[in-house]
């Protein structure tokens, strides 16, 4: 529960960002900052702390032991791959139809 939590209070301010960058007009840094918030969790909020806590226990290995990060993994390379494709088909332009397709996915 506190995870979920400090999950939802962590996102709030990318959230409040987005939005003041989208009634400025800036809506690619709205997607953007949505998209690299995540990357850069999965790829230094997670292996940090591992690499960290490594080095302080004389490199040993940090077993971790978890049902779901695999399928975490695997939803965020998903969503960079639909993230590029409707770019690429929308001539690398945001528009009404790249908003749907995002929100539904």
């Amino acid at each position: 529960m506190g995870l979920t939590i400090l999950a939802a209070g962590t996102s709030v301010p990318d959230m409040l960002t987005s939005i003041v960058n989208v009634k400025k007009g800036s809506a690619n840094s709205a997607v953007s900052s949505s998209i690299g918030s995540n990357i850069f969790d999965v790829t230094m909020g997670l292996p940090l702390p591992w690499f960290i806590w490594s080095l302080i226990n004389g490199g040993r290995a940090m077993d971790v032991v978890s049902d779901s990060l695999l399928i975490s993994i695997l939803v965020l390379v998903g969503m960079v791959a639909v993230l590029w494709i409707v770019f690429i088909v929308n001539n690398w332009q945001l528009t009404p139809t790249s908003g749907v397709i995002y929100i539904l996915f």
